[in-house]
């Protein structure tokens, strides 16, 4: 993650804007970072193949396909968003291989396959 202080002095009170955030897992003590261009995705689904981003600033209903290399996500590949989904801005939750969106009243369910 990179956050740019916009005033001059450190002593001053100022805004801050956030730019892309790293990946990170955390497992049995040992912590892998990944950085990446996706700025503000909403939800991450995660399976040995590799991980979708979903949602970003730019676009908050875009999902991405990445693979995990040496510290960096690689090779991105845009994921079709099938059509009768949510049409406003939706609460996005990922767990594991899972993301779940609810989107008035309504809820869906996509999994990532091995």
């Amino acid at each position: 993650m990179t956050a740019t202080r916009s005033t001059s002095t450190p002593h001053e009170p100022g805004r801050y804007y956030y730019g892309a955030f790293d990946l990170v897992s955390v497992e049995d003590g040992r912590v892998s970072r990944w950085t990446t261009t996706v700025r503000g995705a909403k939800g991450i689904l995660v399976a040995p193949s590799g991980v979708v981003l979903v949602g970003s600033y730019e676009a908050p209903w875009s999902a991405s396909l990445w693979q995990l290399g040496n510290g960096e996500l690689l090779n991105p590949r845009r994921v079709a968003v099938p059509s009768g989904g949510p049409t406003g801005r939706p609460e996005i939750a990922g767990r594991g291989s899972t993301l779940w969106l609810v989107d008035k009243g309504q809820c869906w369910k996509a999994t990532l396959a091995p």
